[in-house]
């Protein structure tokens, strides 16, 4: 099992970019139950709803075995009853009412392997569900989709200063190639009338080469989005 670390949001295309060994970074949780304006989103739903692959300058073959996978998740807080937009109209999901951003993690990860991403811990009194930890199996298929499995850990709401609030977890799966927003919904512990929404992409990573072009690619992707704003 492999632990991960936190980068600030706006740090960890430059962090993270000589850390081919670290296993995730993660912007911090959303603290707040509020809704996040709708320029923040968009930023965040352009940057994934964007390509990275091809091209990408890489002395790797695509053919070779990937020893790493990149995973880039944005988590959301939304209404049970707001439906799961497709691949190509992900950034309508900016436009609805009482969406919440709860996370961006961007993790690495190995098949077959847990890699596990924990975040601030909650102690004492608590008045909201908290994102507090995120887990993902990576598995290929026969086909060669990937196939990742998906746990998130939610520190729940607590009274008592004397004790720490519990985690509640609930699980997603999703399965797709390379490159390409999967979203897929989930519980949202200790609220019926809410529901997490996830938007995952995953990149083999074959070399250090591979990651260097991802990471431009996004720090590309993240300055035409604020541009945008």
């Amino acid at each position: 099992m492999t632990w991960g670390v936190q980068c600030p949001r706006v740090a960890w295309y430059f962090g993270c970019l000589a850390l081919l060994t670290v296993s995730a970074c993660t912007s911090t949780p959303t603290p707040a139950s509020s809704a996040t304006p709708p320029d923040e989103l968009a930023s965040v739903l352009y940057e994934i709803g964007h390509p990275c692959q091809p091209p990408l300058a890489s002395t790797s073959r695509a053919d070779e075995p990937a020893p790493n996978l990149f995973v880039e998740t944005v988590l959301l807080n939304v209404p049970q009853g707001m439906a799961t937009p497709s691949a190509e109209t992900i950034s309508s999901i900016a436009q609805q009412p009482d969406v919440q951003l709860l996370g961006t993690p961007h993790l690495i990860g190995k098949p077959e392997e847990r890699t596990v991403a924990t975040f601030e811990q909650h102690l004492g009194i608590l008045d909201h569900p908290a994102l507090s930890q995120l887990s993902f199996l990576p598995k290929q298929s026969e086909s060669g989709l990937h196939i990742l499995e998906f746990e998130l850990g939610f520190s729940m709401p607590n009274a008592d200063p004397a004790r720490n609030p519990e985690l509640a977890r609930t699980s997603f799966l999703v399965e797709g190639r390379p490159d390409q927003p999967l979203l897929r919904s989930a519980d949202y512990p200790g609220n019926p009338q809410r529901k997490v929404l996830a938007i995952v992409k995953a990149y083999p990573i074959r070399s250090q080469d591979d990651l260097r072009s991802h990471f431009e690619c996004k720090m590309r992707l993240h300055q035409s989005a604020l541009e945008q704003r």
